[in-house]
């Protein structure tokens, strides 16, 4: 068993300049500001990743698919735990999550340098063999939990619509000219914040998978509580926390 490193539950005290480029008026008034907030970019510190890569081994886009595994393999840390689920007419786990060490990777880049094809697509089967890894975990604590799910294929049995995904995301990648666009676009958007990339052929593999993971392995912290506090002495102005998942525009 290996622990992955990842961030501390903690309070952070910042000062943030505000700006209005209105004109300061005489009577009370609403000012909407909008904050960003960048933390380090440092691997320990953020959030690590859980990721399950669910990969259609049916088609003729194996290599393809191959080759954006092995990217993302190269692009994950120490931090991050991987699993690669496959499935043509079945799905079958060929790795638990591991925490990616150089070890990790050599190991698993050689699972995807040995993948062959298959008959059948059963989209539906792989997606909930990949969810019930993510639901098998032991170490969640401040943990991110997604699923990249890739195919070139129409699902031939079941309609993988009818899967809940719960709070997992489901990002999904469409290989070529015969991908069910339509079904694996609704995957995504059924999850909480998947997204569907189309790859056509003769496009550049890093391109969608650099920016979807530039995005996943950025995350620092998670459900976070923002107090605003005005260090002035004005009486008109008062102290507002926003929580995680409200919205106040």
């Amino acid at each position: 068993m290996c622990t992955c490193a990842g961030s501390k539950d903690g309070l952070v005290t910042m000062a943030i300049p505000a700006y209005n480029r209105k004109d300061v008026g005489l009577t009370k008034d609403t000012l909407t500001a909008m904050v960003e907030i960048r933390a380090t970019s440092s691997a320990a510190m953020r959030e690590g990743l859980d990721l399950v890569a669910v990969l259609d081994v049916s088609g003729h886009k194996i290599e393809s698919v191959k080759k954006a595994l092995q990217f993302v393999i190269m692009k994950l840390t120490p931090v991050d735990r991987l699993s690669i689920v496959t499935f043509d007419s079945t799905a079958r786990r060929l790795t638990p999550l591991r925490c990616m060490t150089q070890a990790a990777q050599t190991d698993l880049k050689a699972v995807v340098d040995g993948l062959q094809n298959g008959g059948g697509t059963d989209i539906m089967a792989g997606l909930e063999l990949g969810l019930a890894v993510l639901r098998g975990r032991v170490h969640t604590e401040s943990r991110t939990a997604n699923v990249f799910l890739m195919s070139d294929r129409q699902t031939t049995s079941g309609d993988p619509r009818e899967v809940d995904p719960g709070e997992v995301a489901v990002y999904t990648f469409g290989f070529g000219a015969g991908t069910d666009h339509k079904l694996l676009s609704d995957l995504a958007n059924k999850s909480t914040g998947g997204t569907y990339s189309a790859v056509p052929d003769g496009t550049n593999l890093s391109a969608p998978f650099s920016q979807l993971l530039g995005g996943l392995l950025t995350v620092v912290a998670q459900d976070v509580q923002l107090t605003l506090e005005p260090n002035t002495a004005d009486g008109d102005l008062e102290k507002m926390t926003v929580a995680p998942g409200t919205d106040y525009t």
